[in-house]
């Protein structure tokens, strides 16, 4: 017992103030028995280690939770899990500064708002060996990811391209990730310069061109453009998984509707053909469709029922010839002759009339009794 005894200040075991004042409101620092300073420092409510950090002065509310930081020294409880929300990693830290940074997948169930710096990925499965930078379709599916394959404009049914591939995929069956818009870096671009544009190749399967194909058997996918040409080059990938709304038009060829009410291309053909210059050029037109059924004319032309309409060029051009018939329908101009005879010589501007009862005459002046 220590019973009206006195402990020496010198014993070393003792925890005072510095000062041997008392504790209280205000944060003193602590000393051991020698006088040493030590790192802590107490209030009759807090505690604070190296003038710096303050606990807070009771546990947290629940199981789990974690000390952190206001940057300003002072420690509190908070709720974490190994599993951060995209929110909490955001409202629980200096928002100003703080990067977020992951190489594992970040899921969120709600609306993000912002600007992104980078490309769009599309997680696929590799259908054949595939290097970076080969344009690729959907060519299958089994699981969770689209199977590809190598992409082709010559054939209908490797189009269109879903994107550009970020990595090779060595083996098939090997995941891996396809840029469907954004930047590609790194890849081999030999043979192109900054500012071309990029389209799917119709020549070699997954290959990239800078001029579009051409010819109605080949599709027109614009799919990038290119920001450094040369080995190590970069583009930006645009245009994914859309070919040309209007396709390749062959030579002399137009659009037109067919009975599904869908544009077919369609050669001109029957009487009329148009070329690639746009000349139309009719046909022998027949009587039926409004024609005359013949390819040259020289004369006037006479009908005969359905057939070709020829042109009457027996004695054309005499003078006072007449338009006769033979009754077997044969038709020739000739000489006026029988009872009726011509007097004098028709001029312009003259009607004919008849003098008596076998001759016509060119008249000037033609009067009518009322």
């Amino acid at each position: 017992a220590l019973t009206g005894n006195k402990i020496k200040d010198s014993y070393l075991g003792l925890l005072k103030s510095i000062g041997n004042g008392a504790i209280s409101s205000s944060f003193v620092q602590i000393s051991d028995g020698g006088g040493n300073a030590l790192p802590l420092y107490l209030s009759t409510s807090s505690i604070k280690f190296y003038n710096a950090y303050t606990f807070p002065s009771a546990d947290g509310t629940i199981s789990g939770q974690v000390l952190s930081t206001d940057a300003n020294g002072t420690l509190s409880w908070i709720t974490s899990s190994d599993n951060q929300t995209l929110e909490e990693v955001l409202t629980q830290g200096n928002t100003t500064t703080i990067a977020i940074s992951s190489s594992a997948d970040i899921t969120t169930t709600a609306q993000f708002n912002g600007d992104i710096n980078g490309a769009l990925l599309q997680k696929v499965k590799a259908a054949e060996v595939l290097s970076k930078g080969d344009v690729v379709y959907i060519s299958g599916g089994t699981g969770d990811n689209p199977e590809v394959s190598k992409a082709n404009a010559s054939d209908s049914t490797k189009m269109p391209a879903l994107g550009i591939m970020k990595e090779s995929l060595n083996n098939i069956n090997d995941e891996g990730e396809c840029i469907t818009s954004g930047e590609l870096t790194g890849v081999n671009l030999t043979g192109f310069s900054t500012g071309d544009e990029l389209f799917v190749s119709s020549t070699t399967a997954g290959g990239l061109v800078d001029t579009a194909p051409t010819g109605e058997a080949n599709l027109i996918q614009k799919i990038g453009k290119v920001i450094k040409g040369g080995n190590g080059g970069a583009l930006t990938v645009l245009g994914a998984f859309r070919t040309n709304a209007v396709p390749n038009l062959n030579s002399a060829k137009i659009f037109l509707g067919n009975a599904s009410n869908q544009a077919v291309s369609t050669a001109i053909s029957g009487d009329a053909t148009i070329s690639n210059a746009g000349v139309i050029a009719l046909a022998t037109v027949p009587v039926t469709k409004g024609g005359t059924g013949a390819t040259t004319l020289t004369g006037i032309l006479l009908g005969n029922g359905a057939s070709a309409i020829s042109g009457i060029t027996s004695g054309l051009g005499s003078d006072g010839h007449v338009l006769t018939a033979d009754g077997n329908g044969n038709y020739a101009f000739e000489v006026a002759s029988g009872d009726v005879s011509i007097s004098g010589t028709p001029t312009a501007n003259q009607v004919a009339i008849w003098t008596d009862g076998s001759t016509i005459k060119g008249m000037s002046a033609l009067e009518i009794s009322t």
